[in-house]
């Protein structure tokens, strides 16, 4: 029988003896690790594509370099000479999709290795120290090992390589390069294939890159090349910043007070590729590009000691003392434009930028970045990149550590502060293009409609994946970092939306000056509205609205007239209040305002219609026919 004493004879470490007989002893074994097993199970199994460039992206844009080269090298290129590669590359490559290569190589210019540098790399999970680096868990470069037995790095006159000794050690070599290569500011990493196989397909490994590219700080630009010849580069350049106006009665500050926004700027970038085209002639290339709005939030954070230090142990170092987080909004104008490139470009070779432009239609393509994107999705239009804390793969943000919790949730609450922000932003723009139409200024047909029912669509916070909370936090914070309701565009301008009501055809022909929304916005953003938090929420018009507005306006006859055929359908429960109805209904009529429960008499135009002039004067209590 199972009894308390049981488990305690068991468990035997409660008893005094048992605690004397574990602290008297002397010597520890130490825990061993099957490296082999580590890297292979765990450290190079990743479940997203690219992995290996991503890390290596990632590392160079962390080391401060501008520039990166991936090159995918056939064994009969690597085994020409030196400089006979220039010369045997040709105009016209072999069919890539079926051509193995044998070795990947990737160069990045700039900061070379230094002795920390070299000396972090053989030691697993030693990562970049740095708060402000988004390497954090020394883990990234042991993705190579996905693809390779025995990955090379040269850099700042030095060398090294690593191998297998007895199928379980992971053994390495270092020495100094001849002193001639000292000069080389490029560092390469060469990794001979376990099996060689084709380069991944031109069109998807330039999304990849272009997408990759978009939130680095120092990396520019990126060129791909097969056996030494150019099949595709990507370069971006950034316009000058703008100071974008906070509104004053947003809350800065996150719940825990962990994070203070400071300042938000917005500046442009821009995104060029190159695409060799089919049928793989490396002289012919199609040249694109996009244009995007990048809004970034410089926040300041101040951590507790006791969560600094339990960000420490999951980090191995600091949380950053200052940081940003960005946000890509495309314009409609914007947005527009990238789908008629898209268009331009076959279903067989799309568009290098597919996957920057805004999603309208769920937002099941746009995703968080930890310097590159991960599997988790924003929920909204647009991506959004900041130092969020992923799992150790980088394919999620950890959402399950406590305090590594607490720290992505006060990150999250400034991303949806950021969105408000940018949402007021472009509200003001959707005004200002109302005023113009009310003035009478000439523009496209019901440009203000379109803009906004756009910037509705962008900031629709759908279901996220694979963590809901994400949209969850997001939403939260954008609805919640302001006092007051969120503003939206109504038929008489922009209005706080529980003042704001859903459009009805009928009501509309007589209840002219009600703040509505149009048509098209109620039909085509119901999502958004239906998911309006109740102190945001634009309700459906009622009796008690249309008797309010009747209070303080008159109606003309046609206006009337649509009135009581409302009042009068059965699907009304407003039957029990006409004698309310008449008492506020006023006609605009020939003598003056005629209030309906003044009105005693009608004419009938069967009788005395031919007699009495329509244009009066008539008395109050007579309504004309």
């Amino acid at each position: 029988m199972w009894t308390p004493t049981t488990f305690r004879r068991l468990l035997g470490s409660s008893s005094p003896s048992a605690q004397q007989w574990w602290q008297s002893q002397q010597e520890d074994a130490p825990v061993t690790v099957n490296t082999r097993a580590l890297i292979d199970k765990v450290l190079a199994r990743y479940s997203g594509e690219f992995t290996v460039f991503r890390e290596l992206l990632q590392n160079s844009d962390d080391a401060g370099c501008d520039a990166a080269e991936i090159r995918f090298e056939t064994a009969a290129f690597l085994r020409l000479k030196p400089g006979e590669g220039m010369k045997a590359g040709a105009a016209m490559l072999p069919d890539l999709k079926t051509t193995n290569v044998s070795q990947w190589t990737f160069r990045n210019h700039g900061k070379l290795f230094i002795k920390q540098d070299w000396d972090r790399l053989p030691v697993i999970a030693s990562g970049n120290p740095d708060p402000q680096k988004v390497g954090a868990f020394g883990v990234g470069f042991y993705s190579l090992f996905s693809v390779t037995e025995s990955p090379y790095v040269s850099s700042g006159g030095k060398e090294m390589k690593f191998s297998w000794k007895d199928e379980n050690q992971l053994c390495y070599r270092i020495r100094d390069l001849p002193g001639t290569a000292t000069t080389d500011l490029w560092t390469t990493f060469k990794m001979p294939l376990r099996e060689a196989a084709p380069m991944p397909p031109v069109s998807e490994f330039m999304q990849f890159l272009a997408s990759s590219i978009t939130f680095m700080v120092q990396l520019k630009d990126v060129t791909v090349f097969f056996d030494g010849c150019r099949v595709g580069q990507i370069a971006k350049s950034l316009g000058q910043s703008q100071v974008t106006p906070i509104p004053t009665e947003l809350e800065r500050s996150s719940p825990e007070k962990n994070m203070l926004v400071k300042s938000v700027q917005q500046y442009s970038v821009t995104i060029e590729a190159e695409v060799m085209l089919p049928p793989c002639d490396s002289t012919q290339m199609r040249e694109t590009k996009v244009d995007l709005v990048v809004f970034t939030a410089e926040v300041d954070v101040t951590v507790s000691e006791k969560l600094s230090r339990e960000l420490n142990r999951c980090m191995q170092k600091d949380p950053p003392s200052r940081l940003k987080y960005s946000l890509i909004y495309t314009g409609k104008d914007e947005y527009d434009q990238s789908c008629i490139n898209e268009q331009e470009h076959s279903p067989e070779f799309p568009s290098p930028f597919r996957g920057l432009r805004a999603d309208l239609d769920g937002a099941t393509h746009t995703r968080v970045f930890v310097g590159h994107a991960t599997a988790q999705t924003t929920g909204i239009g647009g991506h959004m990149a900041s130092w969020f804390i992923p799992t150790v793969e980088r394919e999620c943000i950890d959402l399950v550590d406590r305090n590594v919790a607490i720290w992505n949730r006060e990150l999250l609450y400034v991303g949806g502060f950021l969105c408000r922000v940018v949402y007021e932003l472009e509200l003001s723009e959707v005004q200002r293009l109302w005023e113009e139409a009310a003035a009478g200024i000439p523009q496209s047909p019901k440009l203000h409609d379109q803009y906004f029912l756009y910037l509705l669509k962008f900031f629709t916070i759908h279901r996220s994946t694979p963590s809901t909370k994400v949209a969850e936090w997001l939403a939260h914070s954008f609805y919640g970092c302001s006092a007051l309701p969120l503003k939206v565009l109504s038929s008489i301008g922009v209005r706080g939306a529980p003042d704001v009501r859903a459009f009805d055809p009928v009501l509309a022909k007589f209840l002219k000056s009600l703040p509505m929304l149009s048509e098209d916005v109620t039909q085509n953003c119901a999502h958004f509205i239906a998911q309006l938090p109740d102190r945001h929420k634009i309700r459906t018009i009622t009796p008690s609205d249309v008797l309010e507005y009747l209070c303080h306006h008159v109606l003309g006859t046609e206006e009337l007239v649509a009135c009581l055929r409302w009042w009068i359908t059965p699907r009304n429960d407003s039957s029990s209040r006409t004698a309310d109805l008449l008492d506020v209904a006023a006609l605009r009529g020939t003598g003056g305002t005629m209030r309906l429960a003044s009105i005693t008499c009608f004419i009938d135009p069967k009788v005395l219609g031919l007699h009495i002039p329509p244009n009066g004067p008539l008395p109050l209590s007579l309504i004309p026919a």
